[in-house]
């Protein structure tokens, strides 16, 4: 892996059932975005973690990359077997990205948004002014999709790619790398 600061951008938002992505094509444009259908938590893990990791390999190879930026898996309160389900696909996207020599950087999502959206946290608060916990994914979705709109940049109407679009934009403000429109 290069000591040189990253360039080129690749980020994924993975669940067990999609993997949205944005990657950068040239630099000051619009990421490209994707998104590939997965297997889902019921299939055999074995096909799940081939298709992620197959995924991210052809990702590198067409985007060649200098760091792949993602959200790690956070499960509390799901099921075993979906907890296993999605830290596996966590690990084949890590492994696919170091045997491909990629930097790998896990970014909190919250801090994404933050940076990009204004707020880090969504939803209803209660009488004390306190977040209701579950109560803003289709919030900050909705937010992720209203500003890739603003920007005309396509988000192909899903929310896992606007998640990945917002997250590769912080990455690029955060390495000082140039963002269409700013």
């Amino acid at each position: 892996m290069s000591s040189r600061p990253p360039e080129r951008i690749l980020t994924a938002d993975v669940s067990t059932w999609n993997l949205g992505w944005a990657a950068t094509v040239e630099p000051g444009r619009p990421p490209a975005t994707g998104i590939y259908g997965l297997a889902g938590p019921k299939a055999p893990l074995h096909l799940l973690y081939a298709q992620v990791r197959n995924s991210i390999e052809e990702l590198i190879d067409e985007y060649r990359p200098d760091e792949l930026a993602y959200v790690p898996a956070l499960v509390g309160g799901a099921g075993q077997s979906y907890t296993k389900a999605l830290n596996g696909v966590e690990a084949m996207m890590i492994i696919a990205a170091f045997d491909k020599g990629v930097s790998i950087k896990p970014v909190k999502e919250t801090d994404a948004r933050g940076a990009i959206l204004g707020r880090k946290q969504f939803g209803k608060r209660d009488a004390r002014g306190r977040l209701i916990r579950g109560t803003g994914t289709e919030q900050a979705k909705a937010a992720a999709l209203a500003w890739c709109d603003d920007r005309g940049w396509d988000h192909l109407d899903s929310d896992d790619v606007a998640d990945s679009i917002v997250l590769w934009a912080y990455r690029q403000r955060a390495l000082r790398l140039p963002l269409a429109g700013d």
